[in-house]
């Protein structure tokens, strides 16, 4: 994967998804299947932890790769699955402080001194009925926004040149799609940590 080209096209769908997060009714809430915040908390907590084994489970990359190498017809599943968890536990420990377009970067958002908060999750745009049935993609992509508080100055990431010492985040988690699915449906439960961008207006 080219990790540049992913970067540029997933932090340019974040940051529009950023904008109108704020517009959501509160009343789509209770259309969100499964509970994404929880799954966020715990991709933050494995973060904080040094936790990679879950924190490979939980990432939305890793994941539909895990997938395609379970639908793979060629080759020993146990050990392409093992030289990609490798491949990316390598990635990830190499990885710098970034607030761009690489991936893996969250490792410096979240410290293990840095006191979380998460929010709720809300639908990025509103949706629409489609012909074929409003279960058609909906409820896909969701976004949550994540208050970090940073105690000790010497963990926590600097922006434009300074320490922080608080930041909002807007993170997203998704779906993928399952077995022979063509599209991802709206009661699908398991969700999956997709990224998360800084607000630059909140920092201090």
């Amino acid at each position: 994967m080219n990790r540049k080209l992913f970067g540029r096209n997933f932090f340019r769908m974040l940051a529009l998804l950023t904008l109108i997060t704020g517009a959501v009714s509160a009343c789509t809430l209770d259309k969100i299947a499964g509970q994404p915040e929880n799954v966020l908390r715990e991709y933050i907590d494995a973060v904080q932890k040094g936790d990679f084994n879950t924190i490979y489970a939980l990432s939305q990359v890793t994941a539909r790769q895990k997938r395609l190498i379970a639908k793979s017809e060629t080759g020993d599943k146990k050990v392409l699955e093992a030289e990609q968890f490798q491949r990316h536990k390598t990635i990830y420990d190499a990885t710098v402080m970034s607030f761009s377009n690489e991936q893996w970067t969250e490792k410096f958002y979240f410290p293990p001194s840095a006191k979380v908060e998460v929010g709720k999750a809300h639908d990025p745009l509103p949706v629409e009925k489609e012909k074929m049935g409003d279960a058609y993609e909906k409820g896909g992509v969701v976004v949550v926004k994540v208050s970090v508080t940073y105690p000790k100055p010497e963990e926590a990431p600097e922006y434009n040149g300074q320490k922080l010492n608080y930041a909002d985040y807007n993170c997203m988690l998704r779906k993928i799609r399952y077995e022979d699915s063509v599209m991802i449906y709206s009661y699908d439960e398991k969700w999956y940590f997709g990224g998360c961008l800084i607000n630059s207006s909140s920092v201090r």
